[in-house]
């Protein structure tokens, strides 16, 4: 590849191949040689150690779940790493050195995005228990019934939202993360 482009580092090939990488096949298969990085289009032909982390394409979203654990900030640390556990000279030393600093920090956002969201979910059930409570008592006779029952279950599934967020909250306490939402 020095040869081709003249250079005579990789860092600077890749420098080079980088915003060329969806320019065409060829462009992208040099890049791939070189970095054993998983290219920006699907035609590539990919190296024997490349293949088995290829994105399944049919239908399903790219890439694969390698990180289950945590949410989008959690995998982001985990995805923008894995090229370290196959590029030249990779290993799975040097994937856990880049990550480990940053998933926890990650991790910790993650809990704290999806404690809000449940937060916000209870929160925005109180309008629905507001109007099956007065529809209980002053709708239509009909209705009523109807609404007795809705409300029971939207007050039994508020709870237990409520129950959830408490409980999460005080885990986060007793392993010394800031809390940011509460009620």
């Amino acid at each position: 590849m020095s040869k081709m482009w003249g250079l005579k580092r990789i860092e600077a090939a890749v420098e080079r191949l980088w915003p060329s990488t969806s320019c065409g096949s060829s462009t992208s298969r040099l890049f791939v040689d070189a970095t054993g990085w998983l290219p920006a289009i699907k035609e590539i032909d990919l190296p024997l150690a490349v293949k088995p982390f290829e994105p399944v394409m049919e239908g399903s979203p790219q890439g694969f779940g390698f990180a289950q654990v945590g949410g989008e900030n959690f995998k982001g640390v985990v995805n923008s790493n894995l090229y370290r556990l196959w590029e030249k000279g990779g290993s799975v030393a040097a994937f856990l050195n880049a990550v480990e600093a940053e998933l926890h920090p990650a991790l910790i956002d993650d809990m704290n995005s999806a404690s809000k969201a449940i937060t916000q979910s209870s929160i925005r059930q109180d309008s629905f228990i507001g109007a099956n409570f007065w529809l209980s008592l002053y709708g239509d006779p009909d209705e009523q019934a109807e609404a007795r029952r809705r409300l029971s279950v939207l007050t039994d599934l508020q709870q237990a939202s409520y129950m959830a967020v408490y409980r999460r909250n005080a885990t986060f306490r007793k392993l010394g993360i800031p809390v940011e939402v509460g009620f």
